[in-house]
């Protein structure tokens, strides 16, 4: 009786140790996600879930404001800083398209024009990506004659996306040269104030 009462007794503290490594493993990664200071800490609602979600055409397809802030060519003294502000972008699935291919078409002050495609990740609705990512590249842009742009697009819910464009080379433009920069942008539906709805998420 003792030994069986003291293997009880060890089976009980081996489960009390291991249940705060469990709690670990289990955590919401979202919360995670929320302080690590990344950029989809602003478009990530703590209480969220992180069940997996996928664009379909009520998620994600539609007319969204866009404003960020991009860092663009400069010398060894640092770049210098521009701000993205009051872009429209329309996002749009391609017809006839088997893989969820999007477009992405944007419309800025100044008369700026760009359009986008993207390609879905194929880990997009699965616990490894609740977040559907996109790889996008720019095929027109107004100030570009041959863009190389490349975009990573995060959708963080239905009404709200996350982007990083990097603009690689030094195309002739309108002014001559295309200075490397990097940027980041952040939308949300049309239908909303895009600072008001991303300082809801702070």
């Amino acid at each position: 009786v003792v030994l069986r009462t003291s293997h009880i007794h060890s089976k009980m503290k081996l489960q009390f140790l291991l249940a705060p490594a469990a709690a670990l493993f289990c955590a919401d990664p979202i919360v995670a996600a929320s302080e690590d200071g990344s950029g989809l800490r602003l478009a990530t609602k703590k209480t969220s879930s992180a069940a997996p979600f996928t664009l379909s055409k009520t998620c994600g397809v539609g007319s969204y404001k866009c404003y960020g802030e991009g860092t663009v060519g400069g010398d060894y003294q640092g770049p210098r800083l521009i701000s993205v502000e009051n872009e429209v972008c329309d996002v749009k699935f391609l017809e006839d398209s088997k893989f969820g291919t999007i477009t992405v078409d944007i419309t800025g002050e100044g008369g700026f024009r760009e359009f986008e495609i993207c390609r879905p990740d194929p880990l997009n609705e699965t616990p490894a990506m609740p977040f559907p990512k996109y790889y996008c590249v720019t095929t027109l842009r107004s100030d570009e004659k041959q863009p190389t742009v490349l975009i990573d697009m995060t959708f963080t819910s239905c009404d709200s996306w996350t982007k990083i464009v990097r603009n690689l080379s030094a195309n002739p433009n309108n002014d001559g040269e295309q200075e490397p920069g990097v940027f980041e942008v952040r939308c949300t539906k049309d239908t909303m104030s895009h600072r008001e709805s991303f300082n809801a998420y702070e």
